[in-house]
């Protein structure tokens, strides 16, 4: 007489799903930019420079408010020339308005580069 086979086990087991939790949006993020409708103005040259043909790139980093309003301009990189330096950015917290940057479609305060070249051309 044989033995009978070993009976063979399965184990069945019952798992519960998980839940899927989605991956958290990116928020879409866009940056201040030139307001079409208010144009950036070039800063006035100043006089001295001009005689001294000064030229120069200068780079502010601008903070721009949720109505486009630039409230604070740092000099990121200068000119070389603190005139032309300050003459960029009294310009741009006096008189440009621009696009405000948005996350999400909803404008907020943001900082944002921007370059302004002094060169002569007459």
């Amino acid at each position: 007489i044989e033995a009978p086979a070993a009976a063979s086990e399965t184990a069945i087991t019952v798992q519960k799903p998980q839940p899927v939790v989605a991956a958290p949006k990116a928020d879409v993020t866009v940056p201040p930019r030139s307001n079409p409708r208010r144009p950036v103005t070039q800063p006035e040259y100043p006089p001295t420079s001009k005689r001294l043909n000064e030229t120069g790139t200068v780079v502010m980093l601008l903070t721009v408010n949720e109505d486009g309003k630039v409230t604070d301009a740092k000099i990121q990189k200068s000119s070389g020339y603190e005139r032309l330096d300050e003459a960029a950015r009294q310009e741009a917290l006096r008189a440009w308005r621009l696009l405000p940057g948005t996350v999400n479609g909803k404008p907020v305060t943001m900082q944002y580069p921007f370059q302004v070249v002094f060169r002569i051309t007459d």
